[in-house]
């Protein structure tokens, strides 16, 4: 490294520490700060460091958020927030990776070691004292080649100006630390940046003409995705993750290290009149660099000409000139109608705020729509999804409905085999009337169709659970949580996966990395919940269901879960109330009351209300795999329900696909 580079390098660790609590703090900020190039900055920190200067960047706030963790009694939150990375989730994960603990275990062993230091706290001398440096954080690292060293700058502590100093014994051991991680980190990172794999996120589309427009803008954003995700090839993260950065003022870098992909792509779309124009812009997000940007133009009749054609270019900047560019249903337009795409943009964006009235206002729309076009297979599957819900969500108790979302699907399909969302929604249908083979066919072939539907993938997950493959499940249900990382309900359903395939130490490592993104979130308790149970943890359990219907007193469906916690911890007063309390007028009513003898251990009383349930058309999907019921899975009453529902006679090894 030559002097100019050195003194280069030092002035970036200034200007790093002066923004340290600036998470959108940008490159190009920095670059004008220094007076440099972004070429010139890259090179310099690869070729000291061996790491992107996002990288770079992020090791020094977490080396920062180390020191702060070891000599203040800040929140881990307010931790994160004081070095830039403000998603608790990410801090969590990233201080994991780096130091090989958590922030909360490192504090928790912190505590430890000062009380074993200091029996008798209030006597303890502070004359002559030194700063405590811990030394087995670098257990390890002392036999590793230093090679070139680089001077690490003392950050001030903004809050308490008083403490920002340390002693040079925790500043050395933050060198070597930060010494030895560099330099056994070299090999393994990736020369093309951050993400080995072809990913992307599609950040919401900015809408530049009139607010009645933006149907039309969320139309080609939703084009766009389906583009590159049916091109096989390329993860693509889920938009209910992805739209989570409209107007976000987060950087490129940030945003790609939250969802874990390699590039952004950022789009505008105006419509004056009868002209069109669509602005795209691909972005590398280890380095902001953007690689590719195109703008296209005509008029509004030929919006999918123009859809069909960006479309095969996005996909071109991920695969080889020989390879396949773009499946025929993408290259497809979806209807010769105009005004029906019009009409359908406006029934899917209705069904997606997921209310009654807006469902069904949508779910005439597209009524509308399939009137101008009769052929128009997306306006079938957006039907279906949308009786599928007003059933799913409560709205409408009705056998009709779901015959209507099966009748909608499978004429999506007649017209489109490759239509994913008609083949999901008829596998969700076929599951919730337990028609479970037939469930499984229509789920395949959605991931065929579309590998990258996250939603196909958690409800196959789900399914694969039902019928006793937790094991399998776990696959679908990683896949989903990686496509939709933003998503609470991907996670839960991870979590629960794990636990019930017996995976309890990945399925708490699930809710560790996790509980500061989603622990405001009544799933998360919720699925930690039924962890707990999974692992007889029954207070554990019990304090974590509560802290569900707490956060959502409506969430009532897991009510005897709880009581079954309790009754088991002993507490049976309450599960004799609730079921002294609950009529015995449904097969519904039947299966709760199942749930609470179980807890109570009345086990007779359990397999006939369990019988009785079934006998009434009703079973709990997760029957063969749900705790309570595991000591009952030899009895003959058990064994006579599952082959009355179809499902194995015991939860099965792992037999994938």
């Amino acid at each position: 490294m030559t002097t100019v580079d050195a003194s280069l390098l030092e002035r970036l660790h200034q200007v790093i520490d002066e923004h340290m609590d600036q998470a959108d703090y940008s490159i190009d900020q920095l670059c004008r700060e220094l007076g440099v190039s972004r070429t010139r900055l890259f090179r310099v920190t690869k070729e000291c460091t061996g790491l992107s200067i996002a990288l770079y960047i992020r090791q020094r706030r977490l080396l920062y958020a180390h020191q702060l963790l070891m000599t203040t009694e800040l929140r881990i939150a307010e931790i994160g927030d004081r070095v830039g990375i403000s998603n608790p989730s990410n801090f969590s994960k990233y201080f994991t990776e780096h130091f090989g603990e958590s922030p909360s275990t490192l504090r928790r062993r912190r505590a430890e070691t000062r009380a074993e230091e200091t029996p008798f706290p209030n006597l303890r001398s502070t004359e002559g004292a030194q700063p405590h440096a811990d030394t087995s954080i670098v257990k390890g690292i002392a036999d590793k080649p230093l090679g070139q060293t680089t001077h690490l700058q003392n950050v001030r502590d903004r809050t308490q100006p008083s403490r920002w100093w340390v002693g040079m014994g925790l500043t050395g051991c933050i060198v070597i630390m930060m010494l030895g991680w560099l330099l056994a980190n070299r090999a393994r990172q990736p020369a093309s940046g951050m993400h080995p794999l072809p990913s992307i996120a599609i950040l919401p589309f900015k809408n530049m003409g009139p607010a009645d427009t933006q149907p039309l803008v969320e139309g080609i954003t939703d084009d766009v995705h389906t583009s590159l995700s049916l091109a096989g090839t390329i993860k693509v993260i889920a938009r209910s993750s992805s739209d989570q950065y409209k107007d976000s003022r987060k950087t490129i870098w940030q945003i790609g290290d939250e969802l874990q992909v390699t590039n952004l792509l950022k789009g505008s779309v105006l419509k004056n009149g009868d002209h069109l124009q669509i602005r795209l812009e691909l972005i590398r997000t280890w380095d902001d660099i953007r690689i590719w940007s195109k703008t296209y133009e005509g008029g509004y009749d030929d919006l999918f000409r123009l859809t069909s054609r960006l479309g095969q270019d996005l996909v071109q900047q991920f695969t080889q000139p020989s390879g396949e560019l773009i499946s025929d249903r993408a290259a497809q337009p979806p209807t010769t109608s105009m005004a029906a795409y019009n009409a359908f943009l406006q029934g899917k964006q209705l069904i997606q705020t997921r209310s009654k009235a807006k469902i069904q206002a949508g779910l005439a729309k597209l009524d509308e729509a399939l009137a101008l076009d009769a052929r128009f297979a997306d306006a079938y599957a957006a039907k279906a999804s949308g009786y599928h819900l007003l059933e799913n969500l409560g709205y409408v108790a009705s056998p009709a409905i779901q015959q209507l979302a099966e009748q909608n699907a499978l004429k999506a399909i007649q017209l489109d085999s490759t239509n994913s969302l008609a083949y999901s929604t008829l596998g969700s249908v076929y599951a919730d009337h337990y028609q479970w083979a037939n469930a499984q066919a229509a789920f395949r072939r959605a991931l065929a169709c579309n590998p990258n539907d996250a939603y196909a993938n958690y409800w196959y997950s789900l399914l694969l659970r039902a019928v006793g493959r937790p094991s399998d499940a776990i696959v679908y249900s990683a896949r989903a949580l990686e496509l939709d990382p933003l998503a609470p309900v991907m996670m839960a359903g991870h979590v629960v996966n794990q636990a019930y395939a017996g995976q309890f130490a990945q399925a708490r490592a699930t809710l560790n990395q996790n509980q500061l993104l989603f622990g405001d979130s009544f799933l998360y308790p919720f699925s930690r919940g039924l962890y707990a149970m999974a692992h007889n943890e029954y207070a554990v359990a019990r304090a974590a269901l509560g802290e569900t219907l707490r956060l959502n007193p409506a969430y009532t469906d897991h009510l005897p879960s709880l009581l079954y916690c309790q009754a088991r911890l002993g507490q049976t007063d309450s599960a004799r109330a609730y079921l002294a309390t609950l009529p015995d007028t449904s097969a519904r009513n039947a299966y709760l009351k199942a749930v609470v003898y179980a807890g109570l251990g009345e086990r007779e009383a359990c397999l006939r209300s369990l019988k009785k349930a079934a006998d009434g058309g009703y079973i709990y999907k997760d029957l063969l795999v749900f705790p309570p019921f595991r000591a009952y899975h030899q009895a003959p009453m058990f064994q006579s329900i599952l082959r009355q529902y179809g499902l194995p006679l015991r939860p099965m090894k792992s037999t994938l696909p």
